[in-house]
């Protein structure tokens, strides 16, 4: 692990075979900038990261078996967090209050198991209107029912991204129809990518 009398620590080599990070690290408690991208094998982080009280700077980007600890959105000196995903549900994954809780997602954002939200009104808690500087948004359900189709698309419709957004991918919809934000040509003005993966209930795509 590498450290500087800057007040940052971290691993950044795709080679390293980390899968925990020590619990020893919750100890540093000075400790402002985290340095995680790339590290492919990394599973877990601490789960007494609250204590990193003067934590500003998180990148976890290109960690994709990393899963999140609970409540890190305690760390309130917390201002930049790159590269995160998140796992609705599960008994390890986040609240849907954290995520609207957390204004400083930058760079890439990944919402999974959106097919444990239960309706439009839980989307709206995550505040994603509110995140500003996120220019990639990822959205996947995963053994969702048709049945449910209006609901998802209720969810997709409160999960409308600040207009800023540059890549957007959206896997395993069951709706039938896509958002209206998502067609209206003077919303995503800045959109580059659109990805729709496994949509197989929409009866048309969007007109863009």
């Amino acid at each position: 692990m590498s450290g500087t009398q800057d007040h940052t620590a971290g691993y950044q080599d795709s080679r390293i075979e980390i899968k925990k990070l020590p619990d020893s690290i919750c100890v540093l408690y000075n400790l402002e900038t985290l340095l995680l991208s790339s590290c492919k094998y990394l599973e877990e982080l601490p789960l007494q990261m609250e204590k990193l009280i003067n934590l500003q700077h998180l990148y976890i980007r290109s960690t994709s078996r990393l899963k999140m600890p609970l409540h890190l959105s305690k760390l309130k000196s917390l201002q930049v967090l790159v590269g995160v995903a998140f796992l609705l549900g599960d008994p390890c994954g986040w609240r849907i209050e954290d995520l609207g809780e957390l204004h400083y997602l930058y760079g890439s954002l990944s919402i999974l198991a959106l097919q444990n939200m239960v309706d439009g009104r839980e989307a709206q808690k995550e505040k994603m209107r509110e995140k500003n500087i996120v220019e990639k948004l990822s959205l996947e359900w995963s053994g969702s029912d048709a049945d449910n189709c209006q609901t998802e698309r209720d969810i997709l419709d409160e999960l409308r991204p600040y207009r800023n957004i540059k890549e957007l991918k959206i896997s395993g919809y069951r709706g039938t129809l896509f958002p209206n934000w998502l067609v209206d040509h003077s919303f995503l003005t800045l959109l580059v990518r659109l990805s729709l993966s496994n949509c197989k209930d929409s009866f048309s795509l969007p007109a863009l």
